[in-house]
């Protein structure tokens, strides 16, 4: 304890020197924090877009022929999905119809016949789950059973064109037919720039059958580790609904490609960061000798007090090691702060892009690595002191 008391007191005496020390490994410890932070970022940003164009990890998709459009067949999946114990897998499942963007029109409002080009998805099962969609406003569709007006769920860009939770809109899918009134429910983030609204397909089949022009894909997504189960739900589910079809699950969703894409990044943020500690280590390492070489009558004069070589040699290590601690845990408050903050301003609530969490594994490993570099930088210029010659020293 008194050799703690005394490196304190030591570093009280040589506040520059200190500060210099305690900078250069708190830059070390914050680098690593910011790579790692700036990795995940940087991963979600992609994963985020991956997911709302394709889908989540682990996704698989069978596409199904018209003639397995019918307002039973969602349930039917939803009794599936319980049979098979999808949940239990964190899994989910989704049906997707997508017409032709050519055939359909979206009128803002009763009177106006004019009808602007969007794309219309007709949807069944959990969507949101299979997809990153976060809900913006309202609540996604029920389509447990069909309901009039048709709900609807519109993206950002179709929410900026025709209005929000509450309004009314006009669906045009063939001049041959009547516009069908739909209410919009929900307004989500899909990532698209085009305008785009998501129906019930379980009220579009019933009310409107003739909107659904081309076949369906059933879309079945669960944990990563489970990729082998989830080809065979998808593959048992297809089966159920389409006997005749050929069931031929393929890998809908990018996350396997992009993950090995950012892990070359994930390698370049490391080795920026462990050159950071590096040059900390080289710096640190640096004062200490030039500190010891300034201090050299005085810790001489120690020793001749009655000090052994064993006291220099621990009252420089524990300055060294104080250092690196108040330096860690300045280092990981900052970082901390910092990504909070981020989370808070810096990422739009609109987008899928997930607030990121403080990585409490890389700072705890910064910090060790803090503590062990400063007692390796430290270790050098400790040994020396505490082989200082005093009549040598003395005499000079």
């Amino acid at each position: 304890m008194r050799n703690y008391v005394d490196a304190l007191r030591d570093l009280r005496l040589h506040p520059g020197r200190s500060a210099i020390a305690g900078l250069s490994l708190f830059v070390g410890v914050l680098a690593i924090i910011a790579t790692v932070v700036a990795g995940t970022i940087t991963q979600e940003i992609f994963l985020a877009a991956a997911e709302q164009r394709t889908a989540k990890d682990t996704t698989y998709a069978q596409d199904l022929p018209v003639s397995t459009i019918n307002p039973d067949v969602p349930r039917f999946l939803s009794t599936l999905a319980d049979q098979y114990n999808l949940h239990a897998m964190e899994g989910a499942w989704a049906l997707l119809c997508e017409p032709s963007q050519t055939q359909i029109g979206i009128q803002p409002g009763r009177t106006s016949l004019q009808f602007m080009p969007a794309q219309f998805t007709l949807t069944a099962g959990e969507l949101p789950r299979v997809k990153r969609l976060p809900v913006v406003s309202g609540h996604w569709l029920d389509d447990r059973n069909p309901v009039y007006p048709i709900e609807a769920v519109v993206n950002l860009e179709a929410a900026r064109r025709f209005g929000g939770v509450g309004n009314e809109i006009a669906v045009l899918a063939s001049p041959q037919e009547g516009p069908l009134t739909v209410r919009i429910v929900g307004v989500v983030s899909d990532g698209r720039t085009a305008p785009t609204v998501f129906l019930s397909l379980t009220s579009v089949v019933t009310l409107r059958p003739t909107l659904v022009v081309s076949g369906q894909t059933l879309l079945v997504h669960g944990r990563p580790s489970g990729d082998a189960a989830i080809r065979r739900v998808i593959g048992s589910m297809s089966k159920a609904i389409a006997p005749e079809a050929e069931i031929s699950p393929q890998r809908f969703d990018s996350t396997p490609s992009i993950t090995q894409q950012l892990e070359r990044t994930q390698l370049i943020f490391r080795s920026i960061a462990l050159v950071a500690l590096v040059l900390s280590l080289l710096g640190m390492m640096s004062i200490g000798v030039a500190t010891v070489n300034e201090r050299a009558r005085e810790l001489v004069v120690r020793r001749a007090v009655g000090a052994r070589r064993r006291d220099i040699f621990l009252l420089v290590l524990y300055g060294s090691f104080i250092i690196g601690v108040l330096a860690a845990i300045a280092a990981i408050g900052v970082g901390a702060t910092v990504t909070y903050w981020v989370g808070l301003n810096a990422i739009d609530v609109e987008t899928a892009i997930r607030q990121p969490d403080f990585p409490w594994p890389a700072a705890v490993w910064g910090a060790v690595a803090a503590v062990g570099t400063t007692l390796l930088a430290g270790a050098l210029p400790a040994l020396r002191a505490a082989r200082l010659d005093i009549a040598t020293v003395l005499r000079d």
